[in-house]
């Protein structure tokens, strides 16, 4: 296989242009990026509205189970869609051998929190009415995989809970407390720092950073079903995961946690250019396998 690219996400935020460049064109260069990777060999993705929400069903051809993957995607809450994102679902869903529903949340800056949580909510729900037998695990990457965090604490209070949590290089901590990434005025922050809390701000509009709706790792993680997280060692958002890991064994959950070598944010959307990817993509789909077989808690 060709190695995998050595651009990854905390090289792009490095730029110095990006910010210069007009969302629009960051959304169509994340789009393209993500859509480098092939879509799964007869999968079918048929677009429908859950509850006012755009949502994508992503069926791939081998279905060894009625499970369900819910699908939160990343893009610091103002990139991505189901555009973007339906290639890559298609690799895990295929592998796994369930369909998944690929949730088109709005985005900030034009939809701000909570918009994007009440969107995962509320299709959330309204997917439980619809399939009430389903054995369903939360699925998320970066923002998403801390919206789908969010979403479970929330589901905690009235809601079923899913069978397990999948959190691929999560964002769980915007406010950059909890994680040590906070911007202070001891220290010059760096360009990546300065760009992740701009992102945080744009999507949070005013709120409290803090609040477990956008920075799940603030909230009370006691509870929460079993959760595989995978994150590089060296990227960018390497403290959420490892700080994240520490507070959910501090809490009792039952957790899969694993840190790949190297930089590479999400490195399972490369799959289709490293072994190493597909090893880890591999890893995550058994993990999901495993928790969604009849029978198992």
């Amino acid at each position: 296989m060709r190695r995998c690219c050595t651009l990854s996400w905390d090289d792009v935020a490095k730029l110095k242009a990006l910010d210069r460049i007009p969302l629009a064109t960051q959304r169509a260069l994340f789009s393209a990026l993500l859509q480098s990777t092939p879509t799964a060999p007869g999968t079918t993705v048929s677009r429908t509205v859950a509850a006012g929400v755009p949502v994508a069903w992503v069926v791939p051809p081998r279905l060894d189970s009625d499970a369900l993957l819910f699908y939160l995607h990343g893009g610091g809450y103002s990139w991505g869609s189901i555009r973007s994102h339906f290639s890559f679902v298609s690799q895990i869903a295929s592998t796994v051998g369930c369909k998944a529903l690929l949730v088109d949340y709005r985005r900030a800056p034009e939809h701000p929190f909570p918009a994007a949580f009440d969107d995962a909510l509320t299709v959330y729900r309204w997917v439980c009415h619809r399939e009430p037998d389903s054995r369903i695990a939360v699925v998320g990457e970066s923002a998403g995989g801390g919206l789908a965090l969010s979403l479970m604490l929330a589901l905690k209070q009235n809601d079923a809970l899913p069978e397990a949590g999948c959190l691929l290089s999560p964002w769980v901590d915007l406010d950059g407390l909890a994680t040590g990434n906070v911007i202070t005025t001891d220290a010059k922050p760096t360009r990546l720092a300065r760009y992740l809390r701009k992102t945080a701000e744009r999507y949070a509009d005013g709120a409290n950073l803090q609040d477990p709706r956008i920075s799940p790792v603030y909230g009370d993680l006691s509870g929460l079903p079993p959760l595989l997280i995978h994150a590089g060692q060296n990227e960018f958002l390497a403290r959420d995961a490892v700080v994240l890991a520490d507070k959910l064994r501090q809490h009792g959950v039952n957790l899969t946690f694993e840190q790949y070598n190297g930089r590479v944010h999400v490195l399972h959307t490369f799959v289709h250019l490293s072994k190493r990817a597909r090893e880890y993509l591999l890893k995550a789909s058994s993990f999901l396998e495993e928790h969604l077989r009849p029978g198992q808690q």
